[in-house]
């Protein structure tokens, strides 16, 4: 049956790259037939009837273990071998009497979240306290702090994830130039006119703009003046040069 279930769940992909697997209420269960599933971050084997971890991979990805209302009662340090990495980790309902048997967790140096609810051993007046001496990387124990205080629970953080993600979306949409959504507001994306004008190029003085052909006419019209002045300089010149002739006539010297 358990087989059934996983071919189910997996829809023909690579058992090496399922991350999740929900086993719950298919029991008689063989442990062993997850040995292919090596990628599990996921795993639920609730009301299966389990007595021991006998035939379980080693399933060193595994973060999140529920093995809620089972009959196990001992052997918990297997887990530490076969699943290090766990951070969560659900015994409730489970026959575990023996506060030595959760010693076991000790070196479950990843293990934040452990739920041992309607266990005998909750019963156990000092029970909050030996379980956080025991786990020391424990964060949350049935829900519960240390003392006794809640926590924020799952799905208000899952929440809160949920509303970062669709904000980090939206601006990541703005920034690539896609549409704005319809629900946000325009004004949040409308510029200041004041900031528009200052953004805009100061308007040019007609006054100032040189025509090209006028420079051209002008240009033409420098060289021009130059060249009659030059001519003229040189006539000046030339009718001074005879006026000194005419008035001084060469001596011829006497024989």
């Amino acid at each position: 049956m358990m087989e059934e279930v996983i071919r189910e769940q997996i829809d023909g992909a690579n058992p090496e790259e399922i991350l999740e697997l929900i086993l719950d209420g298919c029991p008689p269960i063989n442990l062993s037939v997850l040995e292919p599933y090596v990628s599990l971050r996921s795993l639920s084997l609730t009301e299966n009837k389990i007595t021991s971890f006998e035939g379980l991979p080693a399933l060193k990805e595994l973060n999140m273990l529920d093995l809620t209302s089972n009959e196990l009662a001992k052997g918990f340090e297997l887990l530490v071998e076969k699943c290090p990495n766990l951070t969560y980790l659900d015994l409730s309902e489970n026959p575990i009497e023996n506060m030595d048997e959760l010693k076991g967790l000790a070196n479950l140096k990843f293990l934040e979240s452990l739920q041992l609810d309607a266990c005998p051993i909750a019963d156990n007046p000092n029970y909050r306290q030996e379980v956080f001496s025991i786990c020391e990387c424990l964060i949350s124990l049935d829900g519960l702090d240390a003392h006794g205080a809640e926590l924020e629970s799952s799905e208000d953080f899952d929440e809160d994830l949920d509303v970062s993600s669709d904000k980090s979306d939206t601006h990541l949409s703005i920034l690539l130039g896609d549409d704005i959504p319809s629900e946000l507001d325009d004004s949040e994306f409308q510029m200041d006119d004041s900031a528009v004008k200052d953004d805009q190029p100061a308007a040019v003085d007609s006054s100032t703009v040189v025509d090209d052909e006028s420079v051209e006419e002008s240009g033409e019209v420098s060289t021009s003046n130059s060249t009659s002045k030059s001519n003229s300089e040189k006539r000046t010149i030339a009718d001074s040069f005879d006026a000194v002739v005419t008035e001084s006539p060469t001596k011829r010297p006497k024989v």
